[in-house]
């Protein structure tokens, strides 16, 4: 029987509910191993103990495209965390190096890849109050 993504990871708990998670695991996804240890690295680093309720940011735009893609958020016990990963084409493309420049101008870091074939940014808030002030400055 097919095992989902959520399952692979040392936290499925916490992965159980996510887009990512739902998805099922086949023999020809390679590059899998390499998310799961990623998603377990960041439950770790990042102290996440659960997934939380994410504001809508299908309305962020940048440079006049809708660049949040696959958007999480977690909680920890001091903070939020919020993860955005759109496609952006081949590492070190001008697609990829503009996205990794307007993201990090909006105070997000890159994390190693938490989707296939995407990259990962990560942004810390205080509150929940402060999640939903960014999501709403579209």
């Amino acid at each position: 029987m097919s095992k989902f993504y959520y399952e692979m990871t040392s936290y499925p708990r916490i992965f159980k509910n996510t887009y990512w998670g739902d998805f099922k695991v086949h023999d020809d996804d390679e590059y899998l191993s390499e998310i799961f240890k990623n998603r377990n690295e960041f439950v770790e680093k990042y102290g996440i103990i659960k997934l939380a309720n994410c504001p809508n940011f299908g309305n962020y735009q940048i440079n006049g495209e809708r660049e949040f893609d696959h958007v999480e958020l977690y909680k920890t016990n001091h903070d939020f965390v919020l993860i955005t990963s759109p496609y952006v084409g081949e590492i070190g493309s001008e697609r990829d190096d503009f996205l990794t420049v307007e993201f990090c101008k909006l105070g997000f870091e890159v994390l190693p890849p938490l989707y296939p074939y995407a990259k990962t940014f990560m942004k810390r808030f205080a509150k929940m109050m402060d999640v939903k002030k960014f999501a709403n400055r579209a």
